[in-house]
């Protein structure tokens, strides 16, 4: 008996999911509509509301006490260092005086959240980037802090950094990325649309057809009544047909 119970659900349920993707099928339309609202909508808000980014870098190589980077203790010193560098590189001092130099209207710990100082290869490079709402600003951040997380190392006992690879102003922008942006608006528009088709129909009671009420009630329907125009009650055609009777009433009355 439980058996043949849960059988029934799973099957219920199966049938659930069928006449659910056959109701989003009618609105394909309208979901399709929302998908293309979702696009366009998305495309305006990067291309007019949101303030474009762009990037610069510096590579500047970790050196040891020598004068020559030959000796491999001096290598081994360097890459032990570059954590250190990291740290002094974003150190609140130099992002204070980066602040001040290029007279930017931030905060140190603003500005300490647009630049990166990362030792991509592992080694003894690190890389030193910086973002702003223009190519030139970027350029400069990175170029400053460069010359000041510089200036800071040479209180340490180890030989200057080297800088392989000064800033230079990038006009191609790192953010936002339009094509991303767009698909996450067509993602959205779908999701949205097809979440309230979804609700709508499961908040829907009402019975429309005879294959609904078979399955709602789990019982065949011996027959049905076919609608007729005859029996729609006109409010309109009732109330024209008294004015017409009125009329010929006092017609009668004026004779």
């Amino acid at each position: 008996m439980n058996k043949d119970l849960r059988d029934n659900r799973k099957v219920e349920n199966e049938i659930d999911l069928i006449e659910l993707f056959k109701y989003l099928t009618k609105k394909w339309l309208v979901i399709f509509l929302c998908t293309i609202v979702g696009i366009v909508a998305s495309g305006l808000y990067t291309r007019y509301l949101v303030t474009p980014m762009y990037s610069s870098s510096s590579l500047v190589y970790i050196r040891g006490a020598s004068s020559t980077i030959s000796s491999l203790t001096d290598i081994q010193i360097g890459f032990y260092l570059a954590d250190d560098y990291e740290v002094i590189f974003k150190s609140r001092t130099v992002m204070e005086k980066v602040v001040n130099k290029l007279n930017l209207k931030t905060s140190a710990s603003a500005l300490g959240a647009r630049v990166t100082v990362s030792n991509e290869s592992g080694r003894n490079t690190l890389k030193i980037s910086a973002t702003a709402d223009n190519p030139n600003d970027a350029r400069d951040i990175v170029n400053a802090v460069v010359e000041y997380g510089v200036d800071m190392v040479k209180e340490i006992n180890t030989k200057e950094p080297y800088i392989i690879e000064k800033a230079i102003a990038n006009p191609s922008k790192v953010s936002p990325s339009m094509t991303k942006n767009v698909f996450v608006g067509a993602i959205g528009g779908l999701a949205f649309s097809i979440a309230l088709y979804v609700v709508i129909y499961l908040v829907n009671d009402y019975v429309t057809d005879v294959e609904t009420i078979e399955f709602k009630l789990g019982i065949p329907v011996i027959g049905s009544i076919p609608e007729s125009e005859a029996l729609i009650y006109k409010k309109g055609h009732k109330k024209k047909r008294r004015r017409h009777h009125s009329k010929k009433k006092d017609s009668k009355e004026n004779k």
